[in-house]
């Protein structure tokens, strides 16, 4: 059983690939940086609030053409609304250096990606958790459920 402590560290241990270009050697490869998500965030769906532009950043650019994104784009935006696993923020940084929001990416240039459009909130560490520590079922229904509730679609 993952304690709760522990399972925050999961999201202060991101890791996340970057290409890089080593002229010298005149060849490509791919650097992991660590970062950390930081920011607590609770979505307000209103538009033109801070948290509705970020969810728009952070999901901006997934056309149906592009097959990286549509393979993960229900983790990205699910990251996107603060209500992600670990992983998913994984891949929505990945997204964000891929798709060329991160310009130059190094540690420092994704983690303020990360501090300036990511966070999560109580209600979906808490469900992550639970579905880490299988006493809830995993499914992104499960995780989103605080943002259906919030903008009063339903619920239990």
């Amino acid at each position: 059983m993952v304690t709760p402590v522990n399972f925050m560290n999961q999201y202060r241990n991101l890791s996340v690939p970057a290409p890089f270009d080593d002229a010298v050697r005149r060849m490509s490869t791919v650097l992991t940086h660590t970062v950390q998500l930081r920011k607590y965030f609770m979505m307000n769906w209103n538009s033109g609030t801070e948290e509705s532009n970020d969810y728009s950043a952070v999901t901006s650019g997934g056309s149906s053409g592009n097959a990286r994104f549509q393979a993960n784009k229900q983790a990205i935006r699910t990251a996107a609304m603060g209500k992600g696993a670990p992983h998913d923020y994984e891949l929505a940084m990945e997204w964000a250096v891929r798709s060329g929001k991160v310009s130059n990416p190094t540690q420092a240039s994704i983690q303020t990606y990360c501090d300036e459009h990511l966070g999560i909130d109580c209600s979906g560490f808490v469900t992550n958790y639970l579905i880490a520590n299988q006493r809830r079922a995993a499914s992104a229904a499960q995780q989103r459920r605080g943002v259906v509730l919030q903008r009063g679609q339903g619920g239990e």
